[in-house]
């Protein structure tokens, strides 16, 4: 569930921002917006629907931890990011964002594909991870708890 409302408060995000969509290649981010830990790239829209593009190998695992309301496309294997990113944008319009992206990449897209207007854009994710919603917190607090209780067995140790 909280995936979904994750998704959902990013969408409106891209909504205030004048983006059609974002781009995901930073794992941290898919994981933070999926629960799925691994390579992959995931495509947000503003309207809140999602894709998330995964190897043959972490397709079974993306099944398992995504969420329902993400669809999931397994890629063939070896393909290559310039050729997937060229692929999804050529399907969308307007402005879409990226978290990741070196010049090389954006300059083989660019070379492809007109009429995008892509832009490095990883603040707007990183806004919104700062604010922690309730789960995180409680997370942060058991793991603090924990790291106490190491700290006091070592330190006992010594």
């Amino acid at each position: 569930m909280r995936y979904k409302d994750r998704m959902e408060k990013f969408a409106a995000r891209l909504e205030l921002s004048g983006f059609n969509a974002y781009i995901c290649t930073n794992e941290s981010n898919i994981f933070y917006f999926t629960g799925l830990p691994g390579p992959a790239t995931l495509l947000i829209r503003q309207d809140g629907s999602a894709i998330l593009y995964v190897s043959p190998m972490n397709y079974g695992l993306a099944e398992k931890e995504s969420s329902q309301e993400i669809e999931i496309v397994q890629l063939k294997m070896g393909a290559a990011p310039e050729a997937l990113l060229t692929e999804i944008l050529s399907q969308l319009g307007g402005m879409v964002g990226i978290d990741n992206l070196d010049i090389e990449t954006y300059r083989k897209i660019s070379a492809l594909i007109g009429g995008i207007d892509l832009r490095p854009q990883s603040r707007l994710v990183w806004d919104m991870r700062m604010s922690k919603d309730p789960y995180e917190v409680e997370v942060i607090r058991e793991a603090c708890s924990i790291s106490d209780k190491v700290m006091r067995a070592a330190s006992d140790l010594l």
